[in-house]
C-alpha cells in the first residue's frame, strides 16, 4: 500500500497496464494548509513555522508558498531554513533524511534544483552523505536500466543534472553517462550488431538525454563545452540514420495537418529545441537555479565520482519472418511509447506565448505530476498550479491533460482520473481555469466531425461527468444549430448523448428546466 493510499484513505487510480507502477507514492495530503489559512511573510512567522513543522514538511514544500516557510516564496530563504533544520535533525534520523530524500527527488522531479542545492550544502561539512546519496543514485540508474523503468531512468539522469550544478559530481560523469545511453542507441541501429525493431529503445535513451539538457546545459556548456559538442554532434548523427516515426494512426483528428508525412516526429522536433536552446546559450526561464545564490559556497564542495553504467544489449532474432518481426516492433512501442503526443486544441493568439523549450519544459512538469499523484487528485491540482515556474500555464496545462486523456490507443490511467483532475483544477484556479476548459471544450466540438471514434466517446464521457459536478450548468443555445443536422452528425450525437448521460446523472425534470434542447 503506498503512503499516499494509506493517509488520504482512498485507493489510487488504477493505472494503464502499460504504464509504470510505483511501489512509493509521497502524500503530503496532511501537510497541506488548511483553506483560508493566512500566509505571513514575517520572519518571526518563517522561525515559527519552521521550528513546528518537521523535517519532511520542509523537504515535500521546499520552494512553495506555503505556511512551512512563513508564506514566502523566496527560495534562498527555503533552502537555508531546510539545510539548517536537517542538520539538526541528522543526528538521530540519518538514515530517515537519506531514504526520504532520494524519494523526493525521484517523486518530485520538478524540484530537483531545490534538492539538488540541499545535497550540496550537505556535501560541505558531511562528504559521506553526498557521496552515498551519487551510489545510490548510479545504483538505481543502473537498475532502472536493466529493468527497463522508464520513468525512473528519465529522472534520475535529470537529477544527476541538479547534483552536478552543485558540484556534488563532475560534469565529465554526466557526459560520461551520456555517451553510454548515446553508444547503445547507435549500437541498436547498426545493421550488424544491433536490431532496428527495438529503435523505440534507442530512441528512448537520445531522448533522456536531450530532456535533462534543460537542467544541465548551461553547466556543462560553462565546464566543459568540447565534451557537450561532442554529444551533441552524436545525437545529429543519431537522428541523421534513425527510421522517422510516422504516428499518424496514433492522431486524434483524422485529418489534421499536423499529421502531414513531411512533419517531425517527436525525436525531431525536441532535437530541433534543444538546437534552439543550444543557439540561446542554454537559457531555460521554466528551470530554476537556486545554486546559483549559493555559488561561493558550493564551489568548495568535493565532486564525488559517478561510476560509469552499462545498458542491456540490444535483442537478436533469428528470424526472418516478417510477423515476427512485426510482432517484435510492436513489443517494442510497448515497451517504449511516445511519453505525450501533443494535442493542440487552441489557437497560436490564445495560448500562452512560450519558448518551445519551455512549454516542453512545462509538459514534462505537469506529465511528472500525473503519474506520481494519481492517487491523490487534490494533491495532484495543488502541485499542478504551484510549479516553480515565472510565467503563466493554464491553456498548456488543459492541452496536457486533455492530450493524455484523449491519448491512443490508450490513457496513461483511467479517464475519471483526469476529470477529477480537471474538476479540482477548476477550485483551484475559479478565476482561470473554468474559461480555459470551456473553450477547451468548444475548439474540440468544432473539430469533433474529425475526431477519432474512441476519442469521442472519452470526451462525451468527460464532458458529462464534469458538468454534473458543475450544477449540470452550460451555454447550450450556443449549439442550438445542431437540431437542424441529421441524425448522424457527429456534433448532433456528441450533444444528445452527452444530454442523456446527464439525465442519467440527475432526471429529467432538472435537466429540462433549463437546457432547451432537452
Amino acid at each position: 500500500m503506498s503512503l499516499c493510499q494509506i493517509h488520504t484513505n482512498q485507493p489510487p487510480t488504477e493505472p494503464n497496464p502499460r504504464a509504470p507502477t510505483e511501489t512509493k507514492t509521497l502524500d503530503p495530503s496532511r501537510l497541506l494548509p488548511a483553506p483560508g489559512t493566512s500566509l505571513s511573510a514575517t520572519a518571526t512567522a518563517t522561525a515559527t513555522a519552521a521550528m513546528s513543522a518537521g523535517w519532511r514538511t520542509l523537504l515535500l514544500r521546499i520552494g512553495d508558498r506555503c505556511p512551512e516557510y512563513g508564506g514566502t516564496a523566496d527560495h534562498k530563504e527555503h533552502i537555508e531554513i531546510c539545510y539548517n533544520v536537517l542538520s539538526r535533525e541528522y543526528e538521530h534520523s540519518k538514515d530517515d533524511i537519506f531514504e526520504f530524500l532520494l524519494q523526493c527527488a525521484e517523486q518530485l522531479p520538478h524540484k530537483i534544483p531545490f534538492f539538488g542545492v540541499l545535497i550540496g550544502l550537505i556535501n560541505l561539512e558531511n562528504e559521506d552523505f553526498a557521496k552515498g546519496i551519487v551510489d545510490a543514485t548510479q545504483a538505481n540508474l543502473q537498475d532502472a536500466l536493466h529493468t527497463e523503468n522508464r520513468d525512473r531512468i528519465r529522472i534520475l539522469l535529470r537529477f544527476l543534472c541538479g547534483l552536478m550544478c552543485s558540484k556534488v559530481i563532475s560534469p565529465n560523469s554526466i557526459i560520461e553517462t551520456y555517451e553510454t545511453l548515446l553508444s547503445s542507441a547507435a549500437t541498436i541501429l547498426d545493421e550488424d550488431a544491433g536490431n532496428a525493431s527495438w529503435q523505440p529503445r534507442a530512441d528512448f535513451y537520445v531522448y533522456c538525454i536531450l530532456a535533462s539538457l534543460p537542467w544541465g546545459g548551461s553547466e556543462l556548456f560553462e565546464q566543459v563545452p568540447d565534451e557537450l559538442e561532442r554529444v551533441l554532434v552524436g545525437i545529429q548523427s543519431y537522428i541523421s540514420i534513425r527510421r522517422h516515426f510516422d504516428d499518424i494512426a496514433f492522431s486524434v483528428f483524422e485529418t489534421d495537418e499536423g499529421n502531414s508525412p513531411n512533419k517531425k516526429d517527436f525525436m525531431e522536433d525536441l532535437w530541433e529545441h534543444m538546437q534552439l536552446l543550444s543557439r540561446n546559450g542554454w537559457k531555460v526561464k521554466s528551470v530554476p537555479k537556486p545554486y546559483l545564490s549559493f555559488e561561493a559556497q558550493l564551489v568548495v564542495g568535493k565532486s564525488h565520482r559517478f561510476h560509469p553504467v552499462s545498458c542491456p544489449p540490444p535483442t537478436f532474432t533469428m528470424s526472418s519472418s516478417e510477423i515476427l518481426k512485426g510482432q517484435e516492433k510492436h513489443e517494442a512501442n510497448l515497451k517504449y511509447p511516445q511519453r505525450l503526443r501533443r494535442l493542440h486544441i487552441f489557437p497560436t493568439n490564445k495560448a500562452e506565448n512560450m519558448q518551445p523549450v519551455d512549454r516542453f519544459v512545462v509538459e514534462e512538469y505537469i506529465l511528472d505530476v500525473l503519474l506520481f499523484f494519481n492517487g491523490c487528485r487534490k494533491e495532484c491540482a495543488f502541485y499542478l498550479v504551484s510549479l516553480p515556474v515565472s510565467f503563466r500555464y493554464e491553456y498548456l496545462m488543459a492541452e496536457t491533460i486533455f492530450s493524455q486523456l484523449l491519448l491512443l490507443p490508450n490513457p496513461p490511467f483511467r479517464p475519471i482520473y483526469y476529470t477529477l483532475v480537471i474538476i479540482d483544477l477548476c477550485k483551484a484556479l475559479p478565476a482561470a481555469f473554468p474559461s480555459v476548459v470551456v473553450a477547451a471544450v468548444h475548439a474540440l466540438f468544432d473539430r469533433i466531425s474529425n475526431m477519432d471514434t474512441e476519442c469521442r466517446t472519452r470526451l462525451i464521457l468527460w464532458f458529462s461527468h464534469h458538468l454534473s459536478n458543475f450544477q449540470f450548468i452550460w451555454p447550450w443555445q450556443e449549439w442550438a444549430n445542431v437540431k437542424g443536422l441529421p441524425k448522424w452528425a457527429p456534433q448532433r450525437v456528441f450533444v444528445q448523448e452527452v444530454l442523456e448521460r446527464e439525465i442519467r446523472l440527475s432526471y429529467f425534470e432538472k435537466i429540462k428546466q433549463f437546457q432547451t434542447l432537452v
